[in-house]
């Protein structure tokens, strides 16, 4: 008899690296689809994630080692949930469609997704896949354009625009 004690791995595809959802090209949907893999020799159970702005302390993850007895059964949903983590579509190609704004995570800057893959022997990856983004829902502003131009080639039109994750040239 063989015994698994090799923890599966997770990575994270979309978003593709910490730069990319952040400040002007923050995550601007309310349901963004984060994606990714997870893999184990013998199998993947399934993938769980958390958002956050900090990581969950080691002794709040399910594992097969865990002080706290509850959090041993990392084959039990309730295991998870209980513990806020929200489990992931399929397991070798998973997505997780995360809603943001009303009903969801609020807006704001230095959120991660934290993400854990379980094997079919419940050993949990020994660390999370960590991906940083931010969340811009917000209109940018557009004020003062009461001052118009006009020349012979056409006009010029006047004002500001703002946004709290600042603006894109373009």
């Amino acid at each position: 008899t063989t015994v698994d004690l090799t923890a599966p791995t997770a990575t994270i595809s979309s978003p593709a690296d910490d730069d990319e959802k952040k400040g002007v090209d923050s995550i601007n949907e309310t349901n963004f689809r984060f994606t990714g893999t997870a893999s184990d020799g013998n199998g993947v159970a399934a993938v769980w994630y958390k958002i956050a702005t900090s990581q969950p302390a080691a002794a709040s993850v399910p594992s097969l080692t865990s002080a706290t007895e509850s959090l041993r059964a990392t084959l039990t949903d309730a295991t998870w949930t209980g513990a806020d983590f929200t489990k992931a579509t399929s397991t070798a190609n998973w997505n997780a469609t995360h809603t943001f704004g009303t009903g969801g995570t609020a807006e704001g800057l230095g959120y991660k997704i934290y993400v854990y893959a379980v094997d079919r022997a419940g050993n949990v990856s020994t660390s999370p896949t960590i991906r940083e983004f931010d969340v811009d829902l917000s209109y940018p502003t557009i004020t003062d354009t009461s001052t118009v131009t006009q020349t012979n080639t056409g006009f010029t039109l006047s004002g500001t625009a703002s946004d709290s994750f600042g603006l894109k040239a373009g």
